[in-house]
């Protein structure tokens, strides 16, 4: 790792990080381990999607996620991913007429992340099959909360309930 003793010493002796600690690759990956992989990070603001039926994809750790404003106003974080053929779903900031449909196989999941159609899945105008099961199929949700319309997202099931993690910044 990088040498940090400047950085450390007392204010009188101290410098500020060295370059190596903006553009260094390893720093880079000591920090995403340390820092955002198993706590809670912002990653946006509800005026980001303000109104309903607004997606937005974000990228966190390499994580293609989306965050949604559903009907009922409620922000939601799900993996950008079709669970059926991987491919992103969301490619940019919109506002959708009522759902998330994969450009793949037009799969059609609402803002809640629940698989609603798969049209032609048994073939021409046959848009179910018994081996599919539309409650099973749903987007993965990420841990997410949203707090004085800041939304956080943690993708370890190992880090704290958000109320937990941020107890002291949920006082102000």
């Amino acid at each position: 790792m990088l040498n940090l003793t400047h950085a450390l010493a007392s204010i009188e002796k101290s410098s500020g990080l060295s370059n190596a600690c903006y553009v260094h690759a390893a720093m880079f990956q000591h920090e995403k381990n340390t820092l955002f992989r198993d706590k809670w990070t912002a990653l946006g603001f509800g005026k980001d999607i303000s109104e309903q039926g607004i997606v937005k994809p974000i990228t966190f750790l390499g994580i293609p996620m989306i965050m949604a404003r559903d009907w009922a106003l409620e922000i939601n974080v799900f993996q950008n991913v079709c669970r059926h053929r991987g491919i992103i779903l969301v490619e940019k900031s919109q506002r959708l007429r009522g759902s998330i449909t994969c450009p793949y196989h037009a799969w059609i999941h609402d803002l809640n992340g629940n698989l609603r159609k798969t049209p032609n899945i048994g073939g021409p105008n046959i848009n179910t099959v018994d081996s599919v099961q539309h409650c099973e199929s749903l987007l993965i949700g990420m841990r997410s909360h949203v707090w004085n319309e800041m939304f956080f997202v943690s993708i370890s099931e190992a880090a704290p309930a958000f109320e937990l993690y941020a107890a002291q910044l949920m006082t102000w």
